[in-house]
């Protein structure tokens, strides 16, 4: 589908460059917001930002213009920000486990293959039959446990490897950088009782098409009944 091709090219495209935009935004400005969309330090789990944001942002442009000619977007565009993601992984970790240091040129490059990775799988998606309506549900929760981790992660990183800033040897935001605001808007609780709500409407999401199938049962069950009576 010709329309389709056009949009997610330009889509590949829109996601390098602001994904490059995006690298340096929080380092520019130490504004709190921005750490949400913008590598806090130089750990692999932060560059993770770059190709996850501009996809979403990407998605809201060019969904009305597809929607009549597709199917699946939502699926499609959350499975791209996961296989983007994972190929990250995959490709850095590769390369750096063979050569034993990380070097920028690979780096950028580890990027650009990512992202079309991430791409392709979004136009192969895309182009599918209509996918049952539980992917749906999958999709959506996923989505929201994706931006519930990326902000507690962004404040309080668990002391693992790919968290570490491979510059400093340091975790999350920088201590000069971490201003009274930051602990009045993300303090630990309240990034603790959003997480909360997103794993509840994980679990309403992913239990709706069994629930809906129970009472779809129990229905049948009533309409029998009722039918048994009539014919009495």
């Amino acid at each position: 589908m010709k329309k389709l091709l056009i949009w997610e090219s330009a889509g590949a495209l829109f996601v390098m460059i602001a994904g490059t935009l995006l690298h340096s935004l929080y380092h520019n400005t130490s504004y709190w917001l921005f750490a949400l969309i913008s590598p806090v330090n130089e750990s692999v789990w932060e560059h993770l930002k770059i190709g996850i944001w501009p996809v979403l942002f990407f998605a809201l442009i060019e969904y009305p213009f597809i929607k009549p000619v597709t199917k699946n977007f939502l699926i499609a565009k959350v499975a791209q920000a996961y296989a983007a993601s994972i190929a990250t992984l995959t490709i850095f970790y590769s390369y750096t486990f063979v050569l034993g240091r990380n070097l920028l040129p690979l780096d950028i490059l580890t990027f650009i293959l990512a992202v079309i990775i991430g791409q392709y799988a979004s136009y192969l998606i895309l182009n599918a039959n209509e996918l049952d309506e539980f992917f749906d549900h999958m999709a959506s929760s996923a989505l929201y446990i994706m931006i519930g981790v990326i902000v507690y992660i962004t404040y309080f990183p668990p002391h693992y490897p790919v968290f570490m800033d491979t510059m400093t040897g340091t975790y999350g935001i920088p201590a000069k950088r971490r201003i009274f605001e930051n602990l009045v808007f993300f303090s630990k609780n309240t990034l603790m009782a959003i997480l909360i709500v997103l794993v509840g409407y994980f679990l309403m999401n992913i239990t709706a098409p069994f629930r809906m199938w129970s009472m779809n049962r129990k229905m049948d069950k009533i309409i029998s009944l009722l039918e048994k009576i009539a014919k009495k």
